[in-house]
């Protein structure tokens, strides 16, 4: 997924170019926790799963609905695949409105109307290139970009797969998210490493103890706090309401 964003032009400045280099540096210094973590992370081997070629991610999808039913349906009504988030208070007339990246203006990629195709790139799912996108096709929902472990799976515009590929070896590598598969979208926000987040680069793919304690140190994936369940992750970004959280958010790590 790093490879997306690579062509793009918006992460071209010595800054940025600096600033990943230094972070290179630093998570590949030496040997980190995170390998010994991940031998404890067992998932099923797809490997012998899948015989034929696929000719699009949508039936990719098809094919791991067989075996996962629910999967699709689940991923559906998530803020990553909606864009939007839950309902907050953010209107004067006391009704409240559910807002995400659907929505709203925010900075660096301003709003997703001005180039659909490019900025669903990111989307986990497949051809949503404007207000006709069909939200409630199970097919749609892209099951490679949080779960590829081949590294030959690339998104292009509108979130489809590059011609280059490899969707049958991806299909047989499907496994736990790992670090690379979340860092592949949200470490190049804004068409760039480290351009609109500039806590998330491709440094914490393998990081140390000087780059992130919790991941460096403990060896933990994003899923570890994020996980949630159904596919529902936990976080809050443009979702931010005026007002706190009624339930809590219990977070169970991993030892």
């Amino acid at each position: 997924m790093r490879a997306v964003f690579h062509d793009l032009i918006c992460a071209s400045s010595l800054a940025l170019l600096t600033l990943s280099g230094g972070c290179t540096s630093s998570a590949t210094s030496g040997p980190s926790p995170a390998a010994a973590h991940l031998k404890q992370r067992e998932h099923v081997d797809h490997g012998s799963f899948f015989a034929s070629p696929f000719t699009s991610g949508q039936e990719v999808t098809r094919a791991c609905l067989e075996c996962h039913p629910d999967a699709a349906r689940e991923m559906q009504t998530t803020t990553h695949f909606q864009w939007l988030g839950g309902e907050e208070d953010v209107r004067h007339d006391g009704r409240r409105e559910r807002i995400g990246k659907r929505n709203l203006l925010n900075n660096y990629c301003i709003g997703i109307r001005g180039n659909w195709s490019f900025c669903t790139r990111c989307h986990a799912g497949y051809g949503w290139e404007g207000e006709g996108y069909d939200f409630k096709d199970q097919a749609n929902v892209d099951c490679l970009v949080c779960h590829d472990h081949s590294g030959a799976y690339v998104k292009g515009p509108a979130g489809q797969p590059t011609k280059e590929s490899d969707l049958l070896a991806a299909a047989r590598s499907v496994g736990f998210p790992k670090r690379e598969n979340c860092n592949g979208c949200h470490g190049y926000g804004g068409g760039g490493m480290g351009v609109k987040h500039g806590d998330l680069d491709a440094s914490l793919d393998n990081p140390d103890v000087r780059d992130d304690v919790h991941m460096g140190g403990h060896g933990m994936l994003c899923i570890d706090c994020h996980g949630g369940h159904g596919h529902d992750l936990r976080g809050r970004a443009f979702s931010v309401g005026a007002v706190p959280l009624k339930k809590k958010c219990h977070v169970r790590l991993s030892d």
